[in-house]
């Protein structure tokens, strides 16, 4: 019938001016060491997070985004690493993460250690993170932090690779309440090896020198 399998693209193609802003990024952080800081960023974890990359497309037809079917039992979890370091928080999915949760319930927990174990503190661009209250709150307390992460980068964030390990993992154990999922999260979580998300972490480093080397690409 001539249809192609193609893969599902991950996220929309990103313009020039973002490539200008991951190589300038790139370029400032690449010399600075990674065993130095605590990588941070939500996930959304469901009981279908096994969703195939593959697409069956029709003659002519392009490979739509990466969807994920919604289903009610899913949660939100945040999640913490840095060199002997790991530290996950989980979110109701009736709670709202703006920037007043966002800053209880993971910026203040987080302040006093990163200001005295001399870590720098990388989170996105997301409103709830970068709002004025929580930029505020940061300089306060004298929390270095990565104030110019480029958007659309996700690929340079180390977490998110575990993301996909967690999908992964936890997909396999097929839990179908949200109760066993939260279980199951947090058992994928406890027994990942830290050595592993040292090596994760410390990888930054390289993903740097690979976008400098391609010019703003991944």
């Amino acid at each position: 019938m001539g249809f192609k399998s193609r893969v599902r693209q991950r996220v929309p193609t990103i313009s020039a001016l973002d490539l200008q802003r991951r190589l300038r990024f790139a370029r400032k952080w690449v010399g600075v060491s990674a065993a130095r800081m605590l990588f941070s960023d939500e996930c959304i974890v469901g009981t279908n997070c096994a969703v195939p990359r593959r697409q069956w497309i029709p003659p002519r037809g392009k490979p739509g985004l990466l969807v994920r079917e919604r289903w009610p039992r899913r949660v939100m979890i945040h999640g913490i690493i840095g060199v002997g370091f790991r530290k996950l928080d989980f979110f109701r999915m009736d709670e709202k993460l703006n920037a007043d949760t966002y800053r209880k319930k993971i910026l203040v927990p987080l302040a006093k250690f990163v200001r005295n174990t001399n870590k720098i503190w990388m989170m996105d661009g997301a409103r709830p993170h970068v709002a004025r209250a929580n930029k505020e709150f940061l300089t306060k307390n004298k929390v270095a932090w990565i104030d110019d992460w480029p958007a659309r980068s996700p690929m340079l964030n180390p977490i998110e690779q575990l993301w996909s390990i967690i999908h992964r993992r936890v997909s396999a154990m097929m839990p179908d309440t949200e109760e066993e999922l939260i279980a199951c999260i947090k058992l994928v979580w406890g027994e990942l090896d830290q050595a592993m998300i040292d090596r994760l972490v410390l990888s930054f480093k390289d993903k740097c020198k690979r976008v400098v080397d391609k010019k703003g690409k991944e």
